[in-house]
């Protein structure tokens, strides 16, 4: 890494906010381990697409090179990082990533097909299990994009034989969400998408690259930090050059703190325009808010009789009515509105009768089976008591059959006005004691992310939701071909050593027994948890350190210690193969991926099956 001037002058190594990549400046924020954890769960499923998406600069090749040292010891990596090729040479690309011999007079697909064919079933005769990866994919030309789906048919009775993951701009989901691509969107098995970093985790990034570059103190002041992260967006490689330009500027002036000045100053060079609004912005802020609250008076009073109150409702209405919302566990978009719906306030919801309310859900949770849910009207009864199902046979009967002697609706009939997505979200977020409507972002996982919380989701069973041990959103699919989500607030113990569930539909519950809910239901989860504090990056072997021993510790509570405990209960601080084994040993207990690494799915489990939740729990025993 080059030198800089101001190097000597901060005492420092070396240039701390360089942008060519460093593997020793890797900072791991949540959203990054998150992004990785998906990329993990979707290699180890083996087959089908992964996709990670995240505007430029957003740290996406960070997460992959992390991708690439955590890979599993029987996965062969294939790296793509031009894919604006032709059908030809991207099939010559992958062949050379995958050190594929081929004639080099070879003109035509079918003999590319081959050969790969060939190659991945002897891969797969030798344990071996090739993962592609393609970065930019948003690049890919339209023919290459169905191209690399057909290598997704090469596949044996028992598994597919290659595991393709793509690496690209959010432009990729707008791709892929086309009509003609929606064969390869169905085999998309997880996906991501890596936001910006917010204030705090900006502070934590500024920090930890002065912290590695040989600077234990803090030279960047609170406020330049908000200044900076306000101009570069969040972006990592915008706040790199943005720290570069504010370190240089506070060497010429002599400076051993940024301030708001310098930072200010910084991101107008960077950026190509006059100082970010900072400090010496008051006044004009005052004026401008002195002339809307001016504008405001002029629309009350009307002196000229215009009529602006009425025009500008007539406008907020026409722009309210225009859109409606489409929610999923991971994202929500804003499409033109095809028919009138009803808006609801659920019954869980605490607001003020003024409070805004979002728009009615028509889309289904991207990992549920089942077509679209509409949004019902508001619910009148609200407590009923709780149903209890302990046979597949007695829940599909109330399901799919009214009572016709008391003229009573079925379940579904009555389950389904509380069963929305938007309900499911407000109660799983109640439980956690925050206002779903309150928490800001665009989807439920970056709302959670505001209110101090992490989000996890994929597949699982009963076993995975009693060690996850929080309150779960799943979906059910129904009879009448429509999808139903509810929130696990309970799994419990009986006497007679049976589990039974009870599953909350805004105010409603129902209670069942395991048999009974797997009809409906295919494994599909979304919770809310708190990371440890101690948390901070994923651990494996050769690392060592307070949150070894914490992971450790925990471990031991669950069953799976793997050495003697000093007198204070700690062990050692050193992250050998015997802990590698006994987390592997967890791992596959727990139907996770047995690769000896504390990542957060790992992580969510362990504490989950001690009782270590830092909030609501659902499991019980008697």
């Amino acid at each position: 890494m080059t030198k800089s001037l101001y190097q000597d002058f901060f005492g420092i190594r070396e240039n701390p906010f360089s942008i060519i990549p460093d593997p020793h400046y890797l900072y791991m924020g949540p959203r990054h381990q998150e992004a990785l954890a998906h990329l993990l769960f979707g290699v180890g499923e083996g087959g089908g697409f992964v996709l990670l998406t995240g505007e430029v600069g957003t740290g996406k090749t960070t997460v992959c090179r992390a991708l690439t040292e955590q890979l599993p010891e029987q996965v062969d990596l294939a790296l793509i990082l031009n894919p604006k090729l032709g059908e030809l040479e991207l099939m010559a690309a992958i062949c050379d990533e995958m050190h594929i011999a081929y004639p080099e007079d070879t003109d035509n697909l079918k003999g590319f097909f081959d050969l790969i064919n060939r190659h991945l079933l002897d891969a797969h005769s030798r344990g071996r299990n090739p993962v592609l990866l393609i970065d930019e994919a948003q690049a890919l030309p339209e023919e290459s994009i169905e191209l690399v789906r057909l290598l997704t048919n090469l596949e044996t009775s028992e598994k597919k034989l290659l595991q393709i993951i793509l690496v690209g701009q959010p432009e990729l989901n707008t791709i892929l969400a086309q009509p003609h691509f929606r064969q390869t969107a169905q085999r998309i098995t997880a996906r991501y998408h890596l936001g910006v970093l917010g204030l705090a985790d900006c502070k934590k990034y500024i920090d930890h690259r002065l912290h590695v570059a040989g600077m234990n103190e803090t030279v960047f002041s609170v406020g330049a930090v908000k200044i900076i992260q306000k101009s570069a967006g969040g972006v990592p490689r915008l706040i790199n050059s943005i720290c570069d330009r504010a370190l240089l500027g506070a060497y010429a002036s002599g400076s051993k703190k940024i301030t708001k000045k310098i930072a200010s100053i910084a991101a107008g060079e960077v950026l190509g325009r006059g100082p970010t609004p900072g400090a010496s912005s008051v006044w004009m802020s005052g004026t401008v808010v002195t002339l809307i609250a001016l504008f405001a008076v002029f629309v009350a009073v009307d002196p000229i009789g215009y009529g602006f109150k009425e025009k500008i409702k007539e406008l907020v209405d026409s722009v309210a009515d225009s859109v409606v919302v489409e929610m999923d566990f991971s994202a929500i978009s804003i499409k033109p509105k095809t028919h009138q719906s009803e808006k609801i306030i659920p019954e869980t919801a605490t607001l003020p009768v003024t409070a805004p309310v979002t728009a009615p859900v028509t889309a289904p949770v991207t990992a549920a089976p089942g077509p679209i849910v509409e949004s019902a009207a508001k619910i009148e009864d609200p407590v009923t008591p709780t149903a209890e199902y302990n046979s597949p046979a007695s829940f599909e009967n109330n399901l799919d059959v009214p009572d016709e002697e008391t003229n009573k609706t079925s379940l579904l009939s009555e389950i389904s006005k509380s069963g929305t997505p938007e309900i499911a979200f407000v109660k799983l977020f109640n439980l956690w004691e925050k206002d779903y409507f309150k928490a800001s972002g665009m989807t439920p996982c970056d709302k959670a992310q505001s209110v101090g919380l992490s989000c996890m989701q994929g597949t699982t069973n009963i076993k995975g939701l009693r060690a996850m041990n929080r309150p779960a959103l799943v979906s059910f699919a129904m009879p009448n071909g429509k999808s139903l989500y509810g929130v696990v607030t309970q799994i419990k113990n009986n006497e007679n050593g049976d589990k039974s569930l009870t599953i909350e539909f805004g105010e409603r519950q129902i209670t069942m027994l395991p048999s009974a809910l797997s009809i409906r239901w295919k494994g599909d989860y979304l919770i809310l948890w708190k990371q440890p504090e101690y948390f901070t990056r994923p651990l494996s072997v050769g690392l060592q350190g307070d949150d070894v021993v914490k992971v450790r510790q925990l471990l031991a509570r669950s069953g799976f210690g793997d050495a003697p405990q000093d007198s204070e209960g700690r062990g050692s601080q050193f992250f050998g193969t015997t802990l590698q084994s006994k987390i592997m040993a967890f791992q596959r207990d727990f139907d996770l991926e047995a690769d000896g690494i504390i990542g957060p799915e790992t992580l969510l489990k362990i504490t989950g099956a001690v009782g270590s939740v830092n909030g609501p729990s659902i499991f019980w025993e008697e």
